[in-house]
């Protein structure tokens, strides 16, 4: 996520941008450079309410990452409910070496408080469609969906169409071949109600979904989901990351997207603070060749030291997990509570990029080239991050850095 910083405001939907300069010595770190740019939306009687959750990709097939970032709306005067919705800005490019521009951006209107979003081709036309994890139901109480809005090829979005995720609300989605037909599946945590579970969604080949299928992760509250190949047998796994319990859960496939019990890693943090905000991260920390986690919520700030701490689940290369914990060596700062990974300074190794909920700007956590972690670094940013994204926006071969603020 550094680079380029893209950040939603929560009135005026402002999109932040901050450019990557990288030093001329093979050896010389990446760093963000001020001001961060910004992008206004067009139809601001929506902003009501902040953004939720952003992602980057390219939407209408012209080679530049793209925005896209849900919002969680509520109804001014005179308006329908259901005024949610998820925002697409379209990459505009960069002109000698200037930050990349992106343009105004178009609103697409989800019915259910989008919290999460994934970016994943659902039927197999060529094109990225956009699924977001709605925590409420058509009836606005707690019960969950799934919205769908397919890409037509250009970046623009078809009406949301929705799979019923069950009585908890959804909080997280990730999207990935399942099952091991060629097409793309869908994994949900279900987090409303003191859930405890997660729903699976087959796809059938053509975009349309088999009945959800729901497994138990062991504990509460179940926000932030990866799918990635935790155990090295070839098939796509799913690592769950909860609020208050301070929990991983893994839940390995059996090759055919069926999932068995869930192995979980509870307590990673001191249960001194009320935690939220569960995310993890899948990524090779030590360059071992195998998946390891990084895991974040408010747990990872320990009252009794004023210090937080990141936490790094290291795959012993069968699915097993030790437990390794980073300070972040930033007294009285906020835990970051969303969390991406890139080589942000050019070694070879893959860092963290953390937003920070309630704190004016981003926190990188640089890899010591041994898959372990130095003190975190502040990077400005405007406002209160909660949630963010990596993607070489400019394609000047570096990872830039997309966040939104509430």
């Amino acid at each position: 996520m550094y680079g380029t910083w893209i950040v939603f405001s929560r009135q005026l939907l402002r999109v932040m941008l901050l450019l990557t300069m990288i030093g001329s010595s093979a050896s010389a770190q990446r760093y963000f450079d001020a001001p961060f740019r910004s992008f206004d939306a067009t139809n601001r009687e929506w902003a009501q309410e902040g953004l939720t959750c952003v992602a980057a990709a390219d939407m209408n097939g012209d080679g530049l990452p793209d925005a896209v970032a849900g919002q969680l709306g509520i109804a001014p005067p005179g308006f329908p409910p259901g005024i949610d919705g998820v925002y697409v800005y379209l990459n505009q490019g960069s002109v000698d070496g200037a930050p990349a521009t992106f343009s105004a951006p178009v609103r697409y209107p989800v019915l259910y408080d989008p919290l999460d979003v994934a970016l994943a081709d659902i039927d197999a036309d060529g094109d990225l469609d956009v699924v977001l994890a709605c925590f409420f139901n058509d009836i606005g109480a707690f019960g969950g969906n799934i919205a769908i809005l397919r890409n037509n090829g250009d970046g623009s979005l078809q009406t949301a169409t929705y799979l019923d995720t069950g009585i908890h609300g959804a909080h997280g989605v990730c999207a990935g071949d399942l099952d091991g037909d060629g097409d793309v599946d869908l994994a949900v945590t279900n987090h409303g109600r003191s859930g405890t579970t997660i729903s699976v969604f087959a796809n059938l080949g053509n975009g349309a979904f088999a009945p959800r299928i729901t497994y138990e992760t062991g504990a509460a509250d179940p926000n932030g989901i990866a799918a990635a190949d935790l155990d090295n047998d070839g098939d796509l796994d799913l690592a769950v990351a909860h609020d208050e319990p301070a929990r991983v859960s893994i839940l390995f496939n059996d090759g055919t997207g069926v999932f068995g019990e869930p192995s979980g890693y509870p307590g990673i943090f001191p249960e001194v603070n009320d935690g939220e905000y569960g995310s993890l991260v899948v990524f090779d920390a030590d360059l071992d060749g195998d998946s390891d986690i990084a895991y974040t919520s408010t747990f990872a700030y320990d009252e009794y030291e004023d210090d937080g701490k990141i936490a790094i689940l290291r795959n012993n290369g069968n699915g097993v997990f030790s437990v390794d914990l980073y300070p972040y060596l930033l007294p009285f700062r906020d835990a970051a509570v969303d969390l991406a990974a890139a080589d942000l300074d050019g070694d070879g190794f893959v860092d963290l990029l953390g937003a920070e909920f309630e704190e004016p700007g981003l926190i990188s956590f640089i890899n010591d080239g041994t898959g372990g972690f130095l003190g975190a670094r502040v990077i400005p940013s405007a406002g209160d991050a909660f949630a963010v994204a990596v993607a070489d926006l400019d394609l000047d071969g570096d990872p830039d850095g997309l966040d939104i603020n509430r």
